[in-house]
């Protein structure tokens, strides 16, 4: 039980383009904006 993974407040945020809350830290990267808003610029972007 002790290598559970616990998710803090504080590695929560939401998204500055949807409002949607999100887990900040995702792989080692951190971001500030939801992995859906990610992907959804990158297709506008092409």
């Amino acid at each position: 039980m002790e290598n559970k993974i616990m998710i803090a407040l504080n590695d929560l945020r939401s998204c500055e383009n949807c409002s949607n809350v999100f887990l900040k830290k995702i792989g080692d990267k951190i971001t500030n904006r939801c992995p859906a808003c990610n992907v959804w610029k990158k297709e506008a972007a092409l």
